[in-house]
Order: structure tokens, then C-alpha cells, then sequence
């Protein structure tokens, strides 16, 4: 399966949607067109993985570089789309990483003021 149609099928899901027509409404496009990426005959442009990937609430830059790493010819920028992508899962790890450690830091200093985890020490 193509990674056009497998994006394609994804928004489908998250939409709530079973048909192409609908999802052509969505992303704006004719049937034809959805048809066309389904099959493989051609790949989303630009701007429609940029739409593809606002529906599925995804880093637009990722999803271009998973369908241009598909679908390059040139051998060469195809390996940059890989090593693209690479990178980009790899920052998105630190990213949540970040995130979490922040998250239980603020969740740590919340639980701190409630004394949950230690008992306060009052000095004369």
C-alpha cells in the first residue's frame, strides 16, 4: 500500500468519513484526484499534504518528506527524504521528551504545595 493511500485511509478514520467524495470535500479536491492518489497514478501536492497532515495533526514537513521519500525518483533525494524524516521522528521524540520532563516538573511542584510527598518543616 502506497504511503498516499495509507494517509489518505488515516483521514478517513479521523474524519468519520467512509467515502472518497467526502474526503475530496474536505481536503478540496475533486473525487478524480483522490482516485488518482488511491491508485498511485499520482502523488498529493505540496499543499495537500499540508492539508492531509492538519487533519491528521501531524508535523506537515513530516508527511511531505514520508511521501517524497516514497515516491522520488532520483535516488539521492530520495536518501534526503529518508534522512529528512529520520531527523524529523527523532526531534519529535526530544520534543515530547521535553514536554513530559516539563509536565512532571509542574506536576511535581503541584503536588508539592498540597503536601503530598513531604511534610513541611515550620522554623521558629
Amino acid at each position: 500500500m502506497s504511503k498516499a493511500k495509507e494517509l489518505l485511509l488515516e483521514c478517513k478514520v479521523k474524519l468519520g468519513i467512509q467515502t472518497d467524495y467526502k474526503l475530496a470535500q474536505a481536503l478540496e479536491l475533486h473525487t478524480a484526484r483522490i482516485a488518482e492518489y488511491m491508485s498511485g497514478k499520482t502523488h498529493p501536492s505540496v499543499y495537500t499534504c499540508v492539508k492531509i497532515a492538519l487533519i491528521l495533526e501531524r508535523d506537515p514537513a513530516g508527511v511531505i518528506a514520508e511521501i517524497e521519500a516514497e515516491t522520488e525518483k532520483n535516488e539521492k533525494r530520495r536518501e534526503f527524504w529518508r534522512n529528512f524524516l529520520q531527523r524529523a521522528k527523532q526531534a519529535a521524540k526530544l520534543g515530547t521528551l521535553a514536554l513530559l520532563f516539563t509536565a512532571s516538573l509542574l506536576g511535581g511542584a503541584a503536588s508539592d504545595r498540597e503536601g503530598a510527598f513531604f511534610r513541611r518543616r515550620y522554623f521558629a
